[in-house]
């Protein structure tokens, strides 16, 4: 199964192949549905990190997310 990618914007470079939150937490990528593959597509998630200064970041407090590829959204 492809590892799904993070962007930026500029492309997000992993460390040691984890992903990490703003507030410097590993997230589990499998445990949050985040590694799976697009329903549409069945290629790897590419996920666009929303801007810390996005109405959705603000509101609700967390890293939203949005698939580039199939327009799911979700979390960190």
């Amino acid at each position: 199964m492809p590892q799904p990618e993070y962007y930026r914007p500029a492309k997000i470079t992993r460390k040691f192949g984890a992903i990490f939150d703003n507030m410097g937490n590993e997230i589990n990528e499998r445990e949050r549905g985040l590694s799976g593959q697009c329903e549409g597509t069945g290629k790897g998630h590419k996920w666009l990190i929303m801007p810390d200064t996005s109405s959705a970041n603000q509101e609700g407090g967390k890293q939203y997310i949005l698939c580039l590829e199939c327009c799911e959204r979700g979390h960190l």
